[in-house]
């Protein structure tokens, strides 16, 4: 007796569950009924003679649906949320104007032109997926990928191609369209080739829903290569502004007396701030592009600088506002250059004394970011 009651409650739990499934055809079909596609067309207001027809506008009206053999209504319309573009990456963004499958990609700090920085993050895409492409017109800035082939599982989308196993083919052109500006550019993925087979049934027309999500897939795969290599870079960058750097006394560009600092521009610049911060600076404005900070010196709190001007506490400076003009040398070399509040570059001697101070915290590690 209790074999049979624990078989009928197993039977029951099995057919709900199995009763709860819905199949792929059913879950792109909206719930509940169709009743809508018999419903008549809206009959039109009806303006008597003697007055004006009123203007209305075309925001809101349902445009003409196409004639075709298997028209979208009913249970033929796929009820399917769009795949969605994800500009994950810094620099990466959509507007509302963007219509395609596409995103705009900024370049930032980048010192590469824009479409070379985009074509950079394609190409890195693609050769992480092991899929060839070629540039038939470089003017044009137009990328077509080899076959991208892929076996689909009957379960792996909400399309379903077969009952079995399918073999998926499909062929993108890139697009690139710089902003005028030279800032921005647009990236479009197209899907120019399909072909789906299974067993002896191929078929190569291109469903609108599949369409949008294969370059969707393929378009989000370039951002989030292009947001990796961001994370790997600022992680490089971070380790290198925490190391200690080595710096000497110099010259800058112009012959006027400076720090010299064994580093590149873009780890020296926030190094430098850390710095400053420490010795008692306080940075009132900055501009990375002309390497610019203007700053006011207030004095150090802390009781570790005694020993290297005698018995002071405090560097041989003047508390009042000064400017330093950090400028690259080289591709691992940086000048720091103090200026007072004129831009008149500080005496050789006034250099040499404040160097002790700063070279000894530039050659410290782990500096607070």
């Amino acid at each position: 007796m209790k074999k049979n009651l624990t078989l009928t409650a197993l039977s029951v739990v099995i057919i709900t569950s199995i009763s709860g499934c819905a199949t792929k055809a059913e879950r792109r079909v909206a719930s509940g009924g169709i009743d809508y596609v018999n419903l008549p067309a809206p009959a039109t207001t009806k303006v008597p003679a003697e007055l004006s027809t009123p203007e209305t506008a075309p925001d809101y009206t349902i445009p003409t649906v196409p004639v075709s053999n298997t028209p979208f209504i009913g249970k033929n319309l796929p009820v399917v949320s769009p795949a969605l573009v994800l500009p994950l990456a810094r620099g990466t963004y959509l507007t509302e104007d963007l219509n395609d499958t596409s995103v705009i990609f900024d370049k930032l700090d980048s010192s590469l032109a824009i479409n070379e920085l985009v074509l950079q993050q394609i190409d890195g895409h693609l050769n992480r997926i092991n899929v060839s492409y070629s540039i038939p017109d470089v003017t044009s800035l137009k990328v077509i990928t080899d076959w991208v082939i892929s076996y689909e599982d009957s379960d792996s989308d909400w399309y379903n191609f077969s009952a079995d196993n399918t073999e998926v083919g499909r062929r993108f052109e890139l697009i690139i369209e710089p902003a005028s500006h030279g800032r921005s550019a647009i990236l479009t993925v197209n899907l120019i080739d399909l072909v789906i087979a299974s067993g002896e049934n191929i078929r190569d027309t291109i469903d609108p829903f599949i369409k949008r999500d294969f370059e969707a897939t393929l378009l989000n795969g370039i951002i989030q290569h292009f947001a990796s290599q961001q994370i790997r870079d600022d992680e490089r960058r971070i380790a290198q502004i925490r190391s200690g750097m080595n710096s000497q006394l110099g010259f800058d560009a112009n012959g006027d007396s400076a720090f010299v600092v064994d580093g590149n521009y873009d780890v020296t610049w926030p190094k430098f701030q850390l710095v400053l911060r420490k010795l008692g600076f306080n940075v009132k404005d900055l501009d990375k592009s002309t390497g610019l900070l203007f700053v006011n010196y207030q004095g150090v709190d802390e009781s570790w600088i005694k020993g290297l001007f005698g018995d002071s506490d405090e560097l041989p400076l003047e508390k009042k506002d000064y400017r330093i003009l950090v400028k690259s040398l080289a591709s691992d070399k940086t000048s720091v250059t103090f200026m007072d509040e004129q831009s008149n570059p500080l005496t050789p001697v006034k250099v040499s004394e404040l160097y002790p101070a700063f070279a000894d915290i530039l050659s410290q590690k782990e500096l607070d970011i």
